[in-house]
């Protein structure tokens, strides 16, 4: 497992295809909802070190499990 700080991440892009999946909210334990989503992003944001980064990622890495 991997873990990263994304300091005001932005989504610069979405592309490929819809991945179906439950997403839910973290405040509201419990509560889930069927959603759609490209598979890839490409993302902007600041690290811990303010250092600015720019990755791809597919969108299973990028939730919450």
């Amino acid at each position: 497992m991997f873990k990263k700080f994304f300091i005001n991440p932005i989504i610069e892009e979405e592309s490929g295809d819809l991945w179906p999946f439950a997403e839910g909210c973290l405040s509201i334990p419990g509560i889930r909802e069927d959603v759609e989503r490209k598979s890839h992003i490409k993302i902007s944001y600041y690290n811990e070190n303010w250092q600015f980064i720019e990755e791809s990622y597919p969108v299973s890495y990028t939730h919450l499990r």
